[in-house]
C-alpha cells in the first residue's frame, strides 16, 4: 500500500500567490510509492483565495484536494484544522507563499521513506523568490536580521527543533502533530511554530536539514510591513517567554540600551528613522539602522504585550 503525504497550506488572503504555489506543487515529481494530497486551510480570507485554489486542478496522480474554511483565527488554528483533516502518514507544512523548486517534494518523501521513526522530521530551505526583486532590507532580514536563519544551517545535517521548527517548509509524521498541535494563544505573526518545536523536542523529536529541498518565498514586503511584523514578533515573544520560563530568548536590556531607546523613542528620532528607511530601503542598505529599528520594535512589542496599559518603554 502506498505511503501518503498531505501538504497542509494555511491561507489568509493569499490570492496573489496561491496559484503559483499550487502549480509548482502539482509539477513536482513524486516517488512511485507515494500518494499526495493538498489540504488548504483557509483562515477567513476576504479575497479570492478559495476561488483560485478550486480552479487549480491536480494531475491524475494526485488525490483530490481538501479545502477547509474557518473564521480568521491565526495560522496556528488554520494549521490545526488541516492536521485534523489529514489521514496521511506524513504531513508537509507549507506556507501559502512558498513555491517549491523542482525535486523539493520528492526530497521530503524520500527522506521519510528512509526515516520512518515517528520522532523524525525534516526541514526544507526557504529563499526569496528572485521574481519579486527583494529589497536590500528584505535581503538583510535573512542575512543578519530576524527572518528565519537558514544561513546558520548551511553545511549542517541536523537542527535544534526549538530554534528551527519553521512551519513554512517542514515535514513530519502526522501522529506527532496530532498529539501536540500548534498553540492558538499566539495571534499575529511569530513563535507558534517554535513553541511547538520546543514541546516536540522535549518528546524526543529529531530535526534533519534537507538542503536539496528549496522553497521560493514569493512575498514582497515593504519596510512598513516589516516593521508591523516585527512588532507582532515582539508581542508574541512575551507569550512565548511566559510559556517557557526556563528558556529565556532575550537577556534583560542593558541600562545603556534602555537609555538610548528612550531617547530615540520620545525625541522622535525613532519615527524619523522609520520614515527614512521606508523611503530608501528599496535601493539603500543600512545594516546598522536596520538592526537598531528591528531590535527596538521587538523590544517595543515585548513591552506592549507585557503591559498594554503603559508606555512601551
Amino acid at each position: 500500500m502506498p505511503n501518503q503525504c498531505d501538504i497542509i497550506i494555511p491561507a489568509y488572503n493569499s490570492g496573489a500567490a496561491i496559484a503559483r504555489v499550487l502549480t509548482a506543487l502539482y509539477q513536482q515529481a513524486i516517488p512511485n510509492s507515494w500518494l499526495c494530497r493538498v489540504i488548504i486551510s483557509d483562515d477567513g480570507s476576504t479575497d479570492r483565495t478559495i476561488l483560485i485554489a478550486r480552479q487549480i486542478k491536480p494531475p491524475p496522480a494526485w488525490l483530490e484536494p481538501i479545502i477547509l474554511s474557518g473564521r480568521h483565527g491565526g495560522v496556528a488554528a488554520a494549521r490545526n484544522r488541516g492536521i485534523s483533516a489529514s489521514t496521511a502518514s506524513v504531513i508537509l507544512l507549507l506556507g501559502a507563499d512558498i513555491i517549491l523548486r523542482p525535486s523539493a517534494l520528492s526530497a521530503h518523501l524520500s527522506w521519510h521513506q528512509l526515516h520512518p521513526d515517528p520522532r523524525r522530521a525534516a526541514l526544507g530551505f526557504v529563499v526569496w523568490d528572485p521574481a519579486i526583486i527583494p529589497t536590500p532590507f528584505m535581503e538583510w532580514m535573512v542575512h543578519g536580521g530576524t527572518q528565519n536563519n537558514f544561513d546558520d544551517l548551511l553545511g549542517r545535517r541536523t537542527a535544534d527543533p526549538s530554534h528551527f521548527f519553521y512551519g513554512s517548509h517542514l515535514s513530519c509524521k502526522r501522529s506527532l502533530l496530532q498529539a501536540s498541535g500548534f498553540s492558538t494563544i499566539y495571534q499575529g505573526y511569530g513563535w507558534e511554530d517554535l513553541d511547538l518545536g520546543r514541546r516536540l523536542k522535549a518528546r524526543g523529536l529529531k530535526l534533519s536539514v534537507l538542503p536539496g529541498a528549496i522553497g521560493l518565498h514569493h512575498h514582497f514586503y515593504t519596510a512598513r510591513q516589516i516593521f508591523r511584523r516585527q512588532l507582532s514578533i515582539g508581542q508574541n515573544l512575551a507569550i512565548y517567554q511566559h510559556q517557557h520560563k526556563s528558556a529565556p530568548i532575550l537577556p534583560r536590556p542593558s541600562l545603556k540600551y534602555r537609555l538610548v531607546y528612550n531617547l530615540c523613542y520620545y525625541s522622535g528620532i525613532f519615527s524619523l528613522l522609520m520614515s527614512i528607511v521606508s523611503k530608501t530601503s528599496t535601493f539603500i542598505a543600512s545594516p546598522r539602522i536596520f538592526e537598531f529599528l528591528i531590535s527596538s520594535l521587538l523590544y517595543t512589542g515585548l513591552k506592549q504585550r507585557k503591559n498594554p496599559q503603559k508606555s512601551p518603554i
